[in-house]
């Protein structure tokens, strides 16, 4: 949340966090038995599902907001390059000239 404020983007929604919410107070809301989390191993998949899928969501995000950053600050991050005579980022080796 404080990553999305930051650099002004929406905060994301996940329709499925909220098919499970219902799925979950299914029965007080419905009086009907739960379907997705009929079971705690089933309800255990389910949480185990939403972190997995959160987690590589963040690191994506993250991911991108950093290569932005190095890109408009103009230093390479994640690898080893520099800029070449036109200002494209290539592999130092092409950079300084050697190439293998």
């Amino acid at each position: 949340m404080i990553l999305a404020h930051v650099t002004k983007s929406n905060f994301p929604s996940w329709p499925w966090t909220l098919a499970m919410a219902v799925d979950a107070n299914a029965p007080f809301l419905f009086r009907r038995e739960l379907l997705i989390q009929s079971t705690p191993l089933y309800a255990d998949l389910a949480v185990l599902l939403a972190l997995l899928v959160s987690f590589v969501y963040y690191v994506r995000l993250c991911t991108l907001v950093i290569w932005d950053i190095t890109d408009f600050i103009g230093i390479a991050c994640f690898s080893v390059q520099k800029k070449d005579s036109k200002g494209a980022w290539v592999k130092a080796q092409e950079a300084n000239g050697k190439k293998e």
